[in-house]
């Protein structure tokens, strides 16, 4: 007879004890027929059976308290750690790896069997805190750099904008001066987004080079003309000594000029 394992259903030795004391007394105030006798001493055989059940129930209590131990034990184990790691990385800036890390982190705590209502509640604070700090820090510096990269754009649209508008210029040295200028003010301007500092940038660089492409040609062309006039000078220069030394001062006077 088993009198013990009540989370499975079957009864501990005192509640046992319990029902017997119910029977006996029902059966002291039975009115009927029939042989109480025999059915009393049946039942007086019951509380030696549960005594002698009762090591056995004792050891499987033990054994059962032993096994729900070592089970919150390794809950509490694991929420913790859960918890621990979470507030380890609330001050990260590694953005997009934390946020997934802290998503894989709550898939494990819902998964992680429950424990008391207060060491639950405790644990859960600790982790939800460390999760809305750093998703609050996330923000804010998404929010910071959604501002800068528009301050950046502003910046390098004027940049390009006058950067176009000196394309066509012919004061060669002041106009290449002024692109200069606009390359340090884009380069001090910092980082804006990716996409809009690429579609700025093949403007800008496409103004310059038509600039300086008309530049150099102009100077090509120049350095042509030097050349030619260059030679001639030479041969006046030759002509001027063939006068040396001079005989007759007026036919030299009227040769030189």
């Amino acid at each position: 007879m088993v009198f013990y394992d009540n989370g499975h259903g079957a009864m501990v030795p005192e509640d046992a004890l319990q029902s017997v004391a119910k029977l006996r007394n029902q059966i002291d105030n039975l009115n009927g027929v029939g042989n109480l006798a025999a059915l009393r001493a049946s039942l007086e055989q019951i509380p030696s059976l549960i005594e002698e059940s009762k090591p056995a129930f004792e050891a499987r209590k033990a054994a059962d308290q032993a096994a729900k131990a070592e089970k919150r034990a390794a809950a509490l184990s694991l929420k913790e750690k859960i918890v621990s790691e979470a507030e380890t990385l609330k001050e990260s800036t590694q953005w997009k790896a934390t946020s997934e890390r802290l998503k894989e982190l709550l898939d494990q705590w819902k998964k992680a069997p429950r424990l008391d209502k207060k060491s639950d509640a405790d644990l859960w604070k600790r982790f939800s805190s460390a999760r809305n700090f750093f998703d609050k820090k996330r923000r804010q510096h998404f929010s910071t750099l959604t501002k800068q990269q528009s301050e950046v754009k502003s910046i390098k649209e004027k940049v390009v904008l006058e950067a176009e508008s000196l394309t066509n210029s012919t004061d060669w040295v002041n106009t290449a001066r002024k692109y200069k200028t606009l390359m340090d003010t884009w380069k001090a301007a910092g980082r804006g987004k990716k996409n809009d500092d690429d579609k700025l940038w093949l403007r800008f660089k496409k103004a310059q080079d038509t600039f300086f492409a008309s530049k150099n040609a102009d100077l090509e062309k120049r350095s042509v003309s030097y050349g030619e006039n260059l030679i001639k000078r030479e041969e006046i220069v030759k002509e001027i000594e063939a006068l040396l030394p001079i005989n007759n001062l007026d036919e030299t006077r009227r040769k030189f000029r």
